[in-house]
């Protein structure tokens, strides 16, 4: 069975906001340029992707995107995460792939209960509509049998980290081993 790294884009993986280009420094992420503003900057980020990377190729984690945000949102964010690694002419930088994300659809009729789930690109969409339950939700969806079939009694095998302290309190409470990133 595989270990998952459950991460979250707000405060996580979506970086911060640099108006000075010398603040930027040698080991950060640039995600993207934002007009007016400055850098969308994940600190750090070259270490954090090339520890990630070194946990899914020698450890056998998977990363999953634990978000509810739109399909267009996470693809946006994932793409822009490659692109930022590609640029860094780092010889064998890359992103790692992401095993699954959680999408917030609330179109569709599937709960986190059953959700919709199809493959797009390597990357297994688990989609529901039930945005009142939040991050539990959205972990409920994930862990469903035709998703990521994470049993209640394996939860603690996998890692979520995110921003929300209430988040981290409930995804505990479930059994998984959460961080706060802040």
């Amino acid at each position: 069975m595989f270990r998952y790294l459950m991460f979250d884009h707000g405060g996580v993986l979506d970086g911060t906001i640099i108006q000075d280009e010398d603040d930027i420094q040698e080991t950060d992420l640039v995600i993207s340029e934002i007009e007016d503003i400055g850098w969308r900057v994940l600190k750090n980020g070259v270490g954090i992707v090339e520890r990630l990377n070194d946990l899914v190729d020698d450890y056998g984690y998977k990363i999953v995107f634990h978000s509810a945000n739109t399909r267009e949102d996470q693809s946006k964010l994932y793409a822009e995460l490659c692109i930022a690694c590609e640029q860094r002419d780092i010889k064998d930088f890359k992103f790692p792939q992401i095993t699954a994300m959680g999408i917030l659809d609330t179109t569709i009729v599937a709960d986190s209960d059953d959700p919709a789930v199809e493959m797009w690109n390597q990357t297994r969409l688990v989609s529901y509509n039930d945005a009142g339950d939040g991050k539990s939700g959205l972990r409920n969806a994930l862990s469903h049998v035709d998703a990521l079939n994470i049993p209640a009694n394996e939860r603690s095998r996998h890692i979520i980290f995110d921003d929300g302290p209430t988040v981290i309190d409930a995804a505990k409470d479930e059994g998984y081993t959460a961080y706060r990133i802040g």
